[in-house]
């Protein structure tokens, strides 16, 4: 099974037309991950989705329990130092700082933090890089030796 984490139903709704023409992923609310069988997913997608969660370790080991052995997830979000590095260079305006740090999000993260957390779980990073302000990471759960 592939699967589209997103935060809630209505960014569900929203994405709906999208996943469809996509074929690949089943979209999924956050708050419906426990419906997910422990080691169901062979691949899931999380998409600026981190910062939202009040309890994201937690979170993250729940996503990291339903990918198969060998499963992957690809994780991507804002990365704070890059974009307080903007700041501070004047390559960004405080007013469009405040929009990517805030708008309703319960934390900030930056890409060695999210690896830092995954490599703890156990999950191997296949690859991590930078893209402009934002983060992507691809991490595999183990293959059961």
């Amino acid at each position: 099974m592939k699967i589209k984490l997103v935060l809630n139903n209505e960014q569900a709704i929203s994405n709906e037309q999208q996943i469809q023409t996509e074929g690949k992923h089943n979209i999924v609310p956050l708050n419906n991950l426990n419906d997910i069988h422990q080691a169901s997913c062979d691949d899931i997608l999380v998409h600026d989705c981190c910062d939202y969660i009040p309890q994201r370790t937690q979170v993250l080991q729940a996503i990291a329990s339903k990918l198969r052995y060998g499963g992957t997830v690809h994780i991507s979000g804002i990365d704070f130092l890059e974009v307080a590095h903007a700041l501070v260079r004047g390559e960004i305006l405080l007013r469009d700082t405040h929009n990517l740090v805030y708008s309703g999000k319960s934390a900030c993260s930056t890409l060695s933090h999210i690896v830092s957390e995954l490599k703890t779980m156990g999950m191997d990073i296949v690859s991590n890089r930078l893209d402009g302000y934002s983060y992507h990471i691809v991490a595999a759960r183990p293959k059961n030796v």
